[in-house]
């Protein structure tokens, strides 16, 4: 076992949302390091991938918010997250549902039309686990599902991709599986689509990882309960 390094107070949650984004200097640092951090990441996933296609930046600008970590300007991991409501559009034909059947979306609405999809989960090589101690993954999704909960969404869409044990995690959270063990990018990239119930969504099961998380939510909880 890894001895961290860093310790919970050391670090803050941002919910950084591109579209609405105010002009304050610390914003905007935050929303540039952020930004850099995704798209070196994903780039180097795609290369790995051998995709060469270009990564377009509203990928993660159109995000609804940036849930964020930051080890003071220094950005630790993120995960993408957007609010959809299927009575207002029908948005079966977004990109994010490229991969989702007919049958899939009416699995993923079966307990309401308000949708918080979740998309690259993303951590800094310098903060993984091998290096900091910490699963950020882990505590990004426990973030993810604390978050979820502060909000009128009735359901979390996931798309986990199963080389990182994204699925395994996230089931762990209380997800449903939808359709397991697709291709995604390639034949040889494969996720699980997921949807996290609210009935069903738990807190992670390990103790270490709810430290972190609730270390992380609680000093925010107002201000982020109010930008629900």
């Amino acid at each position: 076992m890894i001895k961290s390094s860093i310790h919970p107070e050391q670090l803050s949650l941002s919910l950084l949302s591109p579209p609405t984004m105010s002009d304050s200097a610390l914003d905007s640092a935050r929303l540039k390091s952020a930004y850099t951090l995704w798209y070196a990441v994903w780039r180097s996933t795609m290369n790995e991938l051998g995709l060469k296609e270009r990564l377009f930046s509203d990928a993660f600008s159109r995000q609804s918010e940036i849930l964020t970590i930051f080890n003071g300007t220094d950005c630790v991991g993120m995960l993408l997250l957007r609010f959809l409501d299927f009575n207002s559009f029908n948005f079966s034909d977004d990109s994010y549902f490229k991969h989702w059947t007919p049958d899939d979306v009416s699995a993923l609405l079966a307990h309401g039309s308000k949708i918080m999809t979740s998309s690259y989960l993303t951590v800094s090589p310098d903060y993984r686990y091998s290096k900091s101690g910490v699963s950020f993954k882990d505590v990004i999704l426990d973030l993810m599902v604390k978050r979820f909960l502060q909000t009128p969404a009735d359901t979390i869409a996931g798309i986990t991709r199963r080389e990182k044990g994204i699925h395994l995690s996230s089931y762990a959270l209380g997800a449903t599986p939808v359709r397991e063990d697709l291709p995604f990018h390639s034949p040889n990239d494969r996720v699980d689509l997921l949807a996290f119930y609210r009935h069903n969504v738990c807190p992670h099961p390990d103790a270490e990882v709810r430290r972190w998380s609730d270390a992380l939510i609680k000093p925010n909880y107002d201000r982020i309960s109010r930008a629900a």
